[in-house]
């Protein structure tokens, strides 16, 4: 009861304490390529960048091509895939070493989707359609802080739901 009377306050937050952060630093956050680009030696760090993009190209066209003929889509929309992904990931992901590819997952679900579909620009259609929406629902998870809800489940649960794509 001390606490109604003024005695004995909780220490603030330091939460609330911090400045609000300016527009620049907020474009920052969500786009983190503003943020170490400036800072970019071209002479030092281009020629390993090039290196480490020839070789994840190596990896990722193939792949990339041999996920778009699992999905029944044409072959060249794994080109448009494998160019598309990583530099999507260059301008919003702040990981240095991640590796940004499409999972076989994804391509076996989205081709059980598609493969009764006859028209082949039908069949497209519907797969940018799936493409899209998934990437709303993934927009919707990270606004609302929904990844949270993930820790909840089991690692069999998880185990089994990764599995059953397979």
């Amino acid at each position: 009861m001390n606490w109604l009377l003024g005695g004995n306050q909780r220490p603030k937050n330091d939460r609330f304490l911090t400045p609000k952060k300016t527009p620049f630093e907020l474009a920052q956050h969500y786009v983190p390529i503003l943020k170490w680009l400036p800072s970019y030696q071209v002479g030092q760090d281009l020629k390993f960048d090039l290196v480490a993009g020839i070789t994840v190209a190596m990896m990722l066209i193939p792949q990339e091509v041999s996920l778009s003929t699992i999905m029944h889509m044409p072959a060249h929309h794994g080109l448009y895939t494998a160019a598309t992904a990583p530099l999507v990931y260059a301008l919003f992901g702040s990981s240095t070493v991640l590796s940004v590819a499409s999972g076989s997952e994804v391509a076996l679900l989205t081709g059980s989707i598609l493969e009764p579909i006859e028209d082949e620009k039908e069949r497209v259609a519907t797969g940018i359609m799936i493409a899209f929406l998934s990437g709303v629902i993934l927009l919707l998870v990270r606004v609302l802080n929904l990844s949270q809800v993930a820790d909840f489940f089991s690692r069999p649960v998880m185990g089994g739901f990764i599995s059953a794509g397979g």
